[in-house]
């Protein structure tokens, strides 16, 4: 077992006050929903159909070698709004949104947060989702792969310093695979600098370690100290926020920072209303820098 699956093991048996029988389980919970709103659609069960064949491909397929719970999976939704179609092809956005349980609470707090607004997909009705690692097949199964392994990462690394490397790779090779295909969304050099390829790209580069180490610090001694430490638990999370800062400091508009607070901002301000006046100051402070979109709601809930 590694360090990650052990920390989390550990943890999940905790909440579960030694209630440890071990079944065999994929990796996520993913709830799916599929809408389109804005058109008339042909075929009324499209929608329904492309909602239980994602949540089939992501609930029944084994996406790493660990054997996990039925409580350790991975809490997450999928949001598609389909906007437009031709013939087989379809486009629109999709929201992906996964979270992981706070030690000590009932508590649980939200991992990733991505408005993805490439959707563009061809789907036929009852026609078997095709997948094959570091092979770029169809735009479905390789959208619903990268963002797989992306959560997967991310709820590795909260669990251990550096744990989901292997994910944050796992996902750039779809890109590497993807990016011949034409579709848009995976490429270099589009206009929209916040797609899969950049996001992909910041999470595998090296001068991001400080960004996978603030995911370890505010969850782990973050977070799952508050409830025994409020204190301790308080320090760590103005530390990953002085990491995100080193990080901020290398690379002013980085997606991934931008996703951080689209996940946490509220969190924070909720996290720090009630903390001592020098440690409200301090947060303030960082927040404002890291997020300055949200430098009025930061003033107004952090005096």
């Amino acid at each position: 077992m590694n360090m990650h699956k052990l920390s989390k093991y550990i943890f999940i048996c905790l909440i579960l006050f030694g209630n440890a029988l071990i079944i065999k389980a994929q990796e996520f919970n993913c709830s799916v929903s599929v809408t389109a709103p804005t058109l008339q659609l042909a075929n009324r069960d499209l929608c329904k159909n492309m909602e239980s064949q994602i949540k089939e491909f992501m609930n029944t397929r084994h996406w790493t070698n660990d054997n996990f719970s039925a409580s350790e999976r991975i809490d997450c939704s999928i949001s598609i709004i389909i906007g437009g179609y031709n013939a087989n092809n379809y486009s629109g956005t999709m929201q992906v949104v996964s979270s992981r349980p706070v030690y000590g609470t009932n508590y649980s707090t939200s991992l990733f947060n991505c408005l993805d607004k490439n959707f563009n997909v061809s789907y036929v009705i009852f026609q078997p989702f095709e997948y094959q690692e570091n092979t770029y097949i169809s735009e479905m199964t390789s959208i619903l792969g990268y963002y797989a392994y992306i959560m997967l990462g991310y709820d590795y690394d909260s669990f251990s310093k550096f744990g989901g490397s292997l994910y944050f790779q796992k996902a750039q090779s779809i890109v590497n695979s993807a990016q011949g295909s034409g579709v848009v969304g995976w490429g270099s050099t589009e206009k929209d600098d916040h797609n899969r390829y950049f996001l992909a790209n910041e999470l595998n580069d090296d001068r991001f370690k400080s960004f996978h180490e603030a995911i370890y610090d505010y969850h782990r001694l973050g977070l799952d100290n508050m409830s025994q430490d409020n204190g301790k638990g308080t320090d760590n999370i103005i530390k990953s926020l002085q990491l995100l800062n080193e990080v901020k400091q290398n690379f002013n508009s980085s997606y991934s920072l931008n996703l951080f607070f689209l996940a946490k901002t509220n969190e924070l301000i909720d996290l720090f209303a009630s903390a001592p006046s020098d440690k409200k100051g301090t947060a303030r402070d960082l927040l404002k820098s890291l997020d300055p979109l949200n430098t009025e709601k930061y003033n107004d809930k952090l005096q």
